[in-house]
């Protein structure tokens, strides 16, 4: 990374009917707001992630020339929790 560029981290955290997103910088404060956006959990794959590609670009929005280091998504939902397995099902 270039030393006059700053690094953030972009998170969503996504639900069935809203996804939240958040900006932190290196140090892991948060910058701008939390924000939160429809997820359109009802529509085909193709949808929703271009539905995630234009969160992300809405949250770069709040730190302007912010190289991204990282991107950290949490997925809700029904799961197995002893054995970390997912059960959400794909359509």
């Amino acid at each position: 990374m270039k030393k006059n560029k700053k690094g953030v981290y972009l998170l969503l955290d996504v639900g069935g009917t809203q996804t939240k997103g958040g900006v932190l910088d290196e140090e892991g404060r948060k910058k701008g707001e939390i924000c939160s956006y429809p997820s359109h959990s009802e529509e085909d794959a193709e949808k929703i992630l271009d539905n995630f590609a234009y969160i992300l670009e809405e949250l770069m929005k709040q730190s302007p020339g912010s190289e991204v280091l990282g991107v950290g998504m949490a997925f809700p939902g029904p799961s197995d929790y002893d054995n970390g397995i997912s059960r959400m099902q794909l359509f």
